[in-house]
């Protein structure tokens, strides 16, 4: 097993910035899948952090090095400020260096399978938003996403916030603009229909949240929904609030859905 950091300077956000990488150590029957050199090669997972959070966090505060072993699933940790993972009106392009830049990256220097069906994306609360989104709006690139308690609906994630539930509502005057009302509330379910009417490629979707977390009755309505288009989601939800307690032991399910459908 192998921990990797990389800091490297992105064209897409001027700045240097840091991803951290899990690369499974290959067993004696993995070489039927390898590059010219006789690397293994690795299917892919992407793992956004939450707000305040930055590209260890995933690394530091859960299990999963372990699981990546364990499945053998390369995972991929970049640092996304607090942007949302979005290109956002005034601000870096988040969503550009995540869903085109970074991905390139990667594949040109990691030893990595090439097509949709072996990279998916995931993250916790604003990652959550962000790998959702990626996935609605880049099936070419992305397989699936997986959501942690994930800022599904932005209309109840702004009333959390302005009633102090979540640290403070700056991030949508910062990420949006608070003179304008630009923001969709309902971005998620409007990419999600947008897909289905153009009959693209849909995204498989596993969707997790606590019972005693605030987003959790705005993500059941949004997992119904996204059901009643046609769209796989599968959805496992426990005892838990806004933690990484919680995200720590939904790693587990996560991985075992991401092996399953990886390899169906």
């Amino acid at each position: 097993m192998a921990f990797v950091h990389v800091n490297f300077y992105s064209d897409t956000l001027k700045i240097n910035t840091d991803i951290s990488l899990i690369i499974p150590t290959p067993g004696p029957d993995d070489g039927e899948k390898a590059d010219r050199r006789g690397r293994k090669l690795f299917r892919t997972l992407t793992m956004l952090h939450g707000t305040f959070g930055d590209h260890t966090d995933w690394a530091r505060l859960t299990g999963i090095e372990r699981l990546a072993q364990e499945y053998g699933i390369m995972v991929i940790m970049p640092s996304g400020a607090n942007g949302f993972y979005r290109d956002m009106k005034r601000g870096k392009r988040y969503f550009t260096y995540i869903t085109e830049e970074l991905p390139s990256f990667v594949e040109n220097i990691f030893p990595v399978l090439k097509g949709r069906e072996n990279h998916y994306i995931g993250g916790l609360s604003m990652g959550g938003y962000g790998a959702v989104m990626a996935a609605l709006k880049r099936p070419d690139i992305y397989g699936g996403a997986l959501s942690f308690s994930g800022t599904l609906d932005l209309a109840a994630f702004r009333e959390l916030c302005n009633q102090g539930i979540f640290p403070d509502p700056y991030f949508w005057d910062l990420i949006f603009d608070k003179n304008s009302d630009e923001a969709d509330p309902a971005e998620v379910l409007t990419a999600a229909r947008q897909l289905m009417g153009k009959g693209g490629m849909a995204p498989e979707l596993y969707f997790t949240v606590g019972r005693q977390d605030p987003l959790y009755k705005s993500g059941l309505e949004v997992v119904r929904e996204m059901k009643d288009m046609g769209f796989q989601v599968s959805f496992e939800e426990d005892d838990g609030a806004h933690e990484w307690d919680f995200w720590d032991r939904s790693l587990k399910g996560a991985f075992k859905w991401l092996d399953r459908v990886m390899k169906s």
